[in-house]
Order: structure tokens, then C-alpha cells, then sequence
């Protein structure tokens, strides 16, 4: 005998448009994932980014996303990011892992990382490789491993060669006569930390078209890039002006918690760092590289 009308919507509830949503942004958040992976493997793209910020902004327009926590770092959210970094350690996604170790250590200098040799084993091996395709695809990917580990531990030799240097600053004079200041800001910062001694020689169109930049993502709110710029310029430049305004905190804390309702903790702990050296009263690169943040 074939079931009833009212068996069969019985056995298959209909979703909620909470589920629904739900549902929904998780897809989104999943090809968001997908993106990163493969410009991560085959190199950034302009289409990967727009891409990825038209996916956010649908992901956006479905929740009603506010500010109204403190910004405190909750004891969920410790726990989040210690078992993140636990999965990177396990999965040998040691690049990810050097980043994440790095937010940590700065948001809380006291956090017991417990890093061991086989962790360091790990990122060096990663490192290396990817010094071996750095004129390829993986000149960010290089650089901000370097950095992390140069912050994890100042003491810490890297194997950077004069090759590898040379690689960096011709794709930073590439970045610099393209206009791709977000690009530039990350690459710049990363070199300064692994070495203070460089120098940039930025001529008034290079400032003005890294401030334009800086004001175009605080007007149009794009939270995530507005944030990690200011935090890169702070770093390069600790005297010069960024008028983060209570405005731009809001929006921060607003991105956090965006970040934070889609599981994207990858997203967050740098945004927590971003907002913890802005608001600083010092941010030092020390001279044997590496930074302090007080």
C-alpha cells in the first residue's frame, strides 16, 4: 500500500529558511574554499578575488551581521584556533599552520604554541619548496611563511637565498609599476620583517596611490582587505596617519563576526591580529627581523 499524504510529508519535514539559508551559505562558502585552494596551487588571479568578494557579498546579503559584540577573544574562540592549528599540524599544511601560529603569538605573546622540531622540520621543508617555484606562483606564499617564522622565532636562520631575495623584489617593482598596492603592502611588509634594512623608496605617487587604495576599501567596507592593508602600512610606516575612526572599528568587529557565524577561522585570526596591532600603542620591527607589539 502506497503511504499517505500525511506519512510522507511526515518522514520528510520541510526545511526551515533558517535551514535553508544555512544551507545556502555553505555552498558558497565551499567554492570560497575551492578558489583559495586553487590559486594557492596555480597562482592569484584578478577573476579568483572577484570571484571570491562576489561570493561574500551574497553570502552577506542573506545574514543580518552586527557589531554588537566587544570584540573581546572568547575562550570559544581560543579553542577554535588551537584546534585549527592542531588540524594543520596533523594534515603537514605547514604553511597555513606558520600563519596561524604567528596570529596566535601575537594576539597573546604568552600563548604556549608548543612548538616542537618537527613542526620547524615541517615549515623549512615547505619553505624550500616553495623558494624552488618562487618565480612562478608562490612569491606570496614564500614571503609570508618567512615572515611567520621569522616572528614565531627572530632567531630562527632562514634559507633565503640572494635568488630568492631577487625574486622578491622584482615581483615587488612589478606589483609597484601595476598599481596592485594591496599586493604590495603584503609583500613589502613581509620583507621589512625579514629585513629592517630594506628599503622601498617610494616616490608621493607611490603613497598616494597606497592611500587611495586604503580609502577606496574603507568606503566601499571591504572589512577584511581595509584592515590587513592598514595593519601592513602600520607596520611599514609606524608614523603615518591612518584615522581608523570608531566607524572603522565597527566595521571590523562587523566582519569578525561575519567571519565568525560561517566557520571561516582561517579569516579570522588574521583579522583579530589586523585589529590588535591598529589599535597599538607600538608596533616594532626588531633588528634581527621579527616584530613586538605592545
Amino acid at each position: 500500500m502506497s503511504e499517505s499524504f500525511e506519512q510522507h510529508f511526515a518522514q520528510t519535514p520541510k526545511k526551515s529558511p533558517e535551514q535553508i539559508k544555512e544551507e545556502k551559505a555553505l555552498k558558497l562558502v565551499e567554492e570560497i574554499k575551492k578558489i583559495e585552494e586553487r590559486m594557492k596551487k596555480e597562482g592569484e588571479t584578478p577573476e579568483g578575488y572577484q570571484r571570491m568578494t562576489e561570493l561574500l557579498r551574497q553570502i552577506q546579503e542573506m545574514y543580518e551581521i552586527s557589531s554588537d559584540s566587544d570584540g573581546e577573544i572568547t575562550k570559544d574562540d581560543w579553542q577554535k584556533m588551537r584546534d585549527l592549528l592542531e588540524d594543520y599540524r596533523k594534515d603537514g599544511k605547514w604553511d597555513d599552520f606558520s600563519l596561524l601560529a604567528m596570529a596566535i603569538k601575537i594576539l597573546n605573546p604568552e600563548e604556549k604554541l608548543n612548538l616542537t622540531e618537527e613542526d620547524w622540520i615541517g615549515m623549512r621543508k615547505q619553505l624550500k619548496r616553495y623558494g624552488k617555484n618562487l618565480i612562478w606562483f608562490y612569491w606570496k606564499q614564500f614571503s609570508s611563511q618567512a615572515m611567520a617564522m621569522k616572528i614565531l622565532n627572530p632567531k630562527e636562520e632562514l634559507t633565503i637565498t640572494e635568488t630568492d631575495w631577487q625574486n622578491m623584489r622584482d615581483k615587488l617593482e612589478s606589483l609597484r609599476k601595476e598599481g596592485q598596492w594591496g599586493k604590495f603592502l603584503s609583500l613589502a611588509m613581509a620583507i621589512k620583517i625579514l629585513n629592517p634594512e630594506e628599503k622601498f623608496n617610494l616616490d608621493k605617487n607611490n603613497w598616494r596611490g597606497i592611500r587611495d587604495e586604503l580609502e577606496r576599501n574603507r568606503k566601499e567596507r571591504y572589512r577584511h582587505n581595509f584592515s590587513l592593508q592598514a595593519m601592513a602600512l602600520k607596520i611599514l610606516n609606524p608614523n603615518e596617519k591612518l584615522n581608523i575612526t570608531e566607524d572603522d572599528l565597527k566595521g571590523m568587529k562587523e566582519g569578525l563576526n561575519f567571519y565568525k557565524k560561517l566557520g571561516l577561522w582561517s579569516d579570522v585570526a588574521p583579522m583579530l591580529m589586523a585589529t590588535k596591532i591598529l589599535t597599538s600603542s607600538k608596533v616594532k620591527i626588531l633588528p634581527e627581523g621579527g616584530l613586538e607589539v605592545e
